[in-house]
């Protein structure tokens, strides 16, 4: 048996809880609040049938799981069109009548080869108009590949996000609530030299809540809260040395 990445004991005080309200297929286990900033990360799929696509949606500095969506019928426009969506809502509970770009909304997608044409189709529709602020990865000086927006999911920076994501939640410090998220946590097991579903399970809730964490840590450095509310246990977490994977 491989190992699962959240400890075994952690997993099984993970209580499921009901949407405190849905929008569509958006569950909600929290509403919007001004004074917190929300982030949210896209893990885009072609919306086929064993293919799905998520987001996850996570309060700071509380570290709230707020809410989430997936689907594995959704083509990437409509998987844009939700986010979208999602994106309009938080802002209309949080700040209506502030500028797009000063909402405190922080967002992005896993720019892979279905990344594209996510990229595009919000190209299309206009980035301008996205509450928020998309957030991607830093421009590497070093490297001859064309920059692209969003977040990118090599080896290391997976094993590391899994890090960061397993030290809040055997923490206590995040709580996922969702059937969906905490069935795939107790099937997200060591595979090699990282973390897949084990079998023929999905991990789209997880990695999409992982990435969200990798979000919030790509940020931290920004003037985004105020000291006095950010906690000093975020900042230890985040610190803290890349997990040891074993060889299986």
């Amino acid at each position: 048996l491989h190992s699962t990445l959240i400890d075994s004991y952690v997993l099984e005080q993970l209580v499921p809880k009901e949407p405190v309200y849905t929008m569509g297929e958006v569950r909600w286990f929290k509403r919007p609040e001004c004074g917190y900033s929300y982030y949210l990360v896209l893990d885009p799929s072609l919306g086929t049938s064993n293919d799905w696509s998520a987001i996850q949606i996570i309060e700071m500095p509380t570290l709230q799981h707020v809410g989430e969506w997936v689907s594995n019928t959704s083509p990437p426009k409509k998987q844009v069109q939700v986010l979208f969506d999602i994106l309009n809502y938080i802002k209309s509970e949080i700040a209506p009548d502030d500028d797009l770009e000063d909402t405190p909304i922080y967002w992005s997608f896993e720019n892979n080869s279905i990344g594209e044409s996510v990229l595009q189709t919000i190209e299309d529709s206009g980035l301008d108009n996205f509450p928020g602020m998309l957030v991607s990865e830093k421009r590497n000086s070093n490297s001859n590949k064309r920059f692209r927006k969003g977040i990118n999911t090599s080896n290391s920076k997976k094993i590391n996000s899994c890090s960061k994501f397993k030290s809040l939640v055997d923490s206590g410090r995040l709580v996922p609530k969702s059937v969906g998220t905490i069935k795939q946590l107790k099937n997200f097991t060591a595979n090699g030299a990282s973390f897949s579903a084990g079998g023929s399970g999905n991990d789209d809730l997880v990695m999409s809540m992982i990435l969200t964490v990798r979000l919030i840590e790509m940020t931290k450095t920004w003037d985004v809260y105020d000291p006095e509310v950010l906690s000093d246990a975020i900042e230890t977490e985040f610190n803290e040395p890349m997990m040891f994977i074993p060889p299986y």
